[in-house]
């Protein structure tokens, strides 16, 4: 994780050249799905497996990781902007693009499972009715 943080550091800083961070990042990575994978192997299973990934899942896994090229593949131009005389940023076609597809999750994602809110006195739901031993009396 250390390398990785270098290796950004690295390619965000004006003062590191960028080419001794891809090294660091790729080091990083490597390292942190290696850990990973052998975690992974020493992991207790439960009879309760992972859900199977439908499109949405897919959609802003893969919108994250587009987002991140492209701003990984864009200028750096626009994190140092013209501060005297005051300008308005330039914004490059990779930003937009970034920007763009970061909001794609806010429509891709459906919407997270709201809380059944129950009243204590009538055993009702938004669903319907509670069973009667849910309550805890006897059925």
């Amino acid at each position: 994780m250390v390398a990785l943080l270098v290796g950004v550091y690295s390619r965000l800083s004006p003062g590191v050249p960028s080419i001794l961070g891809l090294p660091a990042v790729l080091l990083g990575v490597g390292a942190m799905v290696t850990a990973m994978w052998a975690g992974s192997r020493r992991s207790v299973r439960t009879i309760y497996g992972p859900d199977p990934w439908a499109w949405p899942e897919w959609v802003v896994s893969g919108s994250g990781v587009i987002c991140a090229v492209a701003v990984g593949m864009g200028s750096t131009e626009a994190l140092h902007p013209i501060v005297e005389p005051f300008t308005w940023p330039t914004l490059s076609f990779g930003s937009l693009v970034a920007v763009a597809v970061a909001l794609v999750p806010a429509f891709a994602a459906p919407p997270t499972p709201g809380r059944v809110l129950q009243d204590s006195f009538t055993g009702q739901s938004a669903s319907g009715p509670v069973r009667a031993h849910a309550q805890g009396s006897a059925s």
